[in-house]
């Protein structure tokens, strides 16, 4: 039985991979958002040089792990077995001879790597080479000056 729960995520895995430019699209909006959130951050540390223990660079830290996990966590909301019973095909899922949580279970799965794989580690990756490493060349007031501009 533990075979057709991993098939079932393997589906959901590849289900995924059909849409590669929508995932595209999701990340570089990921990237986008995380840079708008980036420079919020650092024209505020540069108003006060820590807040609540933190520094710029664990906060930036932060901002992008949770920018990278949005698709992974569902924030948002999570629609996929609402809709199932809303159309009625839910009668099919409990009609299966397997668990129906375990079921929706392993389709979670397979999805949250795919994500996890596709979107969120290349986030996570665009965030840390685009503000940690800017971190160690520009300085805060030139940071603070591109935060503005790009405001503007």
């Amino acid at each position: 039985m533990l075979r057709f729960y991993i098939e079932v995520a393997r589906t959901a895995f590849r289900r995924q991979l059909i849409y590669r430019w929508a995932n595209l699209a999701g990340l570089l909006t990921n990237a986008f958002f995380g840079a708008i959130f980036s420079y919020m951050i650092i024209a505020l540390f540069h108003a006060r040089p820590a807040v609540a223990g933190y520094n710029v660079n664990d906060t930036l830290r932060y901002t992008w792990l949770v920018q990278a996990m949005v698709m992974v966590v569902l924030p948002f909301g999570w629609l996929d077995l609402m809709q199932t019973i809303r159309t009625g095909e839910v009668v099919a899922d409990l009609s299966k001879p397997c668990d129906f949580y375990w079921y929706w279970f392993s389709r979670e799965i397979g999805r949250d790597i795919y994500y996890i794989i596709f979107r969120a580690l290349p986030t996570y990756g665009i965030g840390m080479l685009l503000f940690l490493a800017l971190s160690i060349i520009i300085p805060a007031s030139s940071a603070f000056l591109v935060c503005n501009c790009c405001i503007m």
